[in-house]
């Protein structure tokens, strides 16, 4: 029987991207490891979905029940207790079309694991992603339908919280949310209702003169009580380089041999960029190295084989993965030795970083320019470096310098033989804040305020320049200086973090923080060491 349906609401806009994003396609292709969606004609767009599950998954958070099923669909509901049924969705979520900026193209990310133990690039970690730029614009389309009963005022008040968090950016798309990716924002934005009861609302949708609706308007006479606000706490950090601050580039350039990553900014030009997988993995590198300093870790006998052994060390301690997220294990790896039942999979990371952008900007002309200047040979390496200076003065990188470096031969204490290379370094860059985001209903409640104490004590060590970020940072390069943070929630009223709502300051010292959150997270962090290093709880 076909259920009945009298009005449908429908939203339409655009969703913008802040950061790059990435959602994959189905088929592997020769630009990058990880290539992206494309339709039937080759165009680069976001599967329905994509969309849908994001939104899907932010309805389920706040209202933690199967009251959604209704609306958003269902199989086997444990309700019902049977299997094989089932109710189609009465939401329908368009595919998105894909419309890049101006100047922009798709961009390639490189990523490559980091072993704990030496420090270095682990064996068979490496893979490239491809991503749409900053400043992407999605076509957006969400419509549902209402049968008159009950749950059409849960359904009004979803849509318009849903728009409400879309418009502050508290939902992402794609891969890697907790890696700088997949933030995007809704703009231009607007809902009409279709009536769909009556000849003349059926002619008014054909016309285009349906209802618009405002947020007011979707929220009136619903139950609001019920819809929980996610307990998210953002830490915006103001910092400044004190020297050179970059990450290489995959792709090399003919004058100069090492060059700065830059990727699209918000005004369509180039910029240079730190990721956010970059400044995550220096985070958790540190987080791990302060747990392995003031706990025992019995074995460290990691395996020979790159990728079991990069699997194992980021698995390894749970606090850390808590915080920072886990890569999936192999199944064998997931065993437990004494139920030998199958653990489950780790889940997404509390903590999201996102991508960092400096204020310097450069055209895409000119950033071509400056890659195809040609080398030196010869003995005319003064006139290619006084090119050099030239092309950057006219890009507008004036203080950027060609740093030349060269590897020393242990033996003969000369220079090494084919080791000499540059790098352009951004000298007297500004950069826009880091952002990071804690994800608190991620975190189980018994190790919350550890891991949160494990996150302050990390970035306490950001603050004292203890964790350079980027390239070359045993080499001079990274160096960074906190000069103020700010730290804003939202539904943290119930958590460690209830007095850091709207709190800021110019250190990152613990000592600073309100006496009831530095009490809460001393006390949890303490009583957590005691019971690793009695045995009731695992690193």
């Amino acid at each position: 029987m076909a259920r009945q349906v009298s009005r449908r609401l429908r939203l339409r806009g655009f969703l913008k991207a802040r950061t790059p994003f990435h959602v994959g396609g189905a088929v592997p292709g020769v630009e990058s490891d990880l290539p992206l969606a494309r339709d039937g004609n080759g165009n680069y767009h976001i599967p329905g979905t994509s969309l849908a599950g994001a939104m899907r998954a932010r309805c389920v958070a706040a209202l933690k029940d199967d009251s959604l099923d209704d609306l958003w669909g269902f199989q086997n509901s444990s309700r019902s207790g049977k299997q094989g049924t089932g109710m189609a969705s009465r939401i329908f979520v368009e595919d998105g079309a894909v419309q890049l900026p101006a100047g922009g193209s798709v961009e390639i990310r490189d990523h490559v694991g980091l072993d704990e133990m030496w420090g270095v690039a682990s064996e068979h970690i490496k893979f490239d992603q491809a991503t749409l730029p900053r400043g992407t614009r999605i076509a957006l389309e969400v419509c549902i339908e209402l049968s008159g009963k009950e749950r059409d005022g849960l359904a009004s008040y979803m849509l318009a919280c849903l728009i409400e968090d879309l418009e502050k950016g508290r939902i992402r798309i794609g891969a890697a949310r907790s890696r700088g990716l997949g933030r995007v924002e809704l703009e231009n934005w607007k809902v009409q209702e279709e009536d769909l009861s009556s000849p003349e609302g059926i002619l008014g949708i054909l016309e285009e003169r349906s209802r618009e609706l405002q947020l007011k308007d979707l929220k009136e006479g619903s139950d609001r009580a019920r819809w929980r606000a996610p307990a998210v706490a953002e830490i915006t950090l103001h910092w400044k380089p004190l020297g050179p601050v970059m990450v290489k580039a995959p792709l090399d350039a003919v004058a100069v041999d090492t060059l700065p990553l830059l990727s699209t900014s918000a005004e369509g030009k180039l910029s240079p960029v730190l990721p956010g997988s970059s400044v995550k993995g220096a985070l958790r590198a540190h987080a791990a190295r302060i747990l392995r300093t003031v706990i025992p870790v019995p074995d460290i006998s990691w395996p020979d084989d790159g990728g079991q052994r990069f699997l194992k060390q980021k698995a390894e301690l749970s606090l850390v993965s808590a915080l920072f997220g886990a890569a999936p294990a192999s199944d064998e790896s997931r065993i437990d030795d004494k139920t030998e039942s199958l653990q489950p999979l780790p889940g997404l990371a509390a903590l999201a970083v996102d991508d960092c952008y400096a204020r310097t900007e450069v055209t895409h002309d000119d950033w071509n320019l400056l890659q195809a200047l040609p080398g030196a040979s010869g003995n005319d390496e003064a006139v290619a470096a006084a090119n050099l200076g030239v092309q950057l003065k006219a890009a507008g990188l004036d203080t950027w310098t060609a740093a030349h470096h060269v590897a020393i031969d242990r033996w003969t204490g000369g220079s090494a033989d084919s080791l000499l290379y540059s790098v352009l370094e951004p000298h007297g860059t500004e950069w826009e804040p880091l952002v990071l985001r804690i994800d608190l209903d991620r975190l189980s409640t018994a190790h919350s305020r550890a891991a949160l104490a494990l996150l302050f004590l990390t970035l306490r060590d950001l603050g004292q320049g203890k964790i350079p970020l980027g390239f070359a940072v045993n080499r001079g390069m990274g160096s960074i200086a906190i000069e103020r943070f700010q730290i804003e929630g939202d539904g943290l009223d119930e958590t460690p973090l209830s007095d850091l709502s709207q709190h800021g300051g110019d250190s990152l010292d613990l000592e600073l923080l309100p006496d009831t959150t530095r009490g809460c997270l001393r006390e949890g962090w303490s009583q957590w060491l005691a019971a690793v290093r009695t045995g009731e709880e695992t690193p």
